[in-house]
């Protein structure tokens, strides 16, 4: 459901919160909306109400934006413009050279949906790869364990 379709449609548990998504640029932006006397009330991600039938806003881009100084400092930090990148140099072993911060839409310090963001895992790369367990070949035959030679056969078997 698109933020503009969720203003003013029906619901039923007031307080109940939804979280359209709309394009913003190259991202996705979120929609904040909350079930308000039986229908939905909703904001864009610039904190703006939106109007039924009305579009929902990106945000400015600031052409004064800068990266953090650190990749812990912009861990989940809000940020304003969607899509900018973050390059730090990595601390981990594995041939990395820098990990990368993004902003995008998520869920920021005080619950709600902003732009904020999200650097990648620390070290990620280097996990060990998961064990699945024996491989089966799928393409050998079945056999069943009553052709199979057994030592209880061979005892029993005549001149053994």
């Amino acid at each position: 459901m698109s933020p503009s379709a969720a203003v003013g449609a029906p619901c039923g548990s007031e307080g109940l919160v939804c979280s359209p998504e709309y394009p913003c640029g190259i991202l996705q932006a979120t929609a904040t909306c909350t079930c308000t006397a039986g229908v939905f009330v909703c904001t864009d991600i610039t904190g703006k109400a939106l109007a039924e039938g009305g579009s929902p806003q990106c945000p400015a881009l600031d052409a004064s934006a800068a990266c953090p100084a650190t990749e812990t400092i912009a861990s989940l930090r809000a940020c304003g413009n969607a899509g900018l990148m973050c390059f730090y140099p990595s601390t981990c072993s594995g041939g990395q050279e820098y990990d990368t911060c993004v902003c995008f839409t998520g869920t920021i310090s005080d619950g709600g949906m902003g732009l904020r963001f999200e650097c990648t895992p620390a070290c990620d790369y280097d996990a060990a790869p998961i064990d699945a367990g024996p491989t089966v070949d799928a393409t050998a035959p079945d056999v069943s364990t009553e052709d199979a030679p057994s030592e209880a056969r061979g005892a029993d078997a005549p001149g053994g």
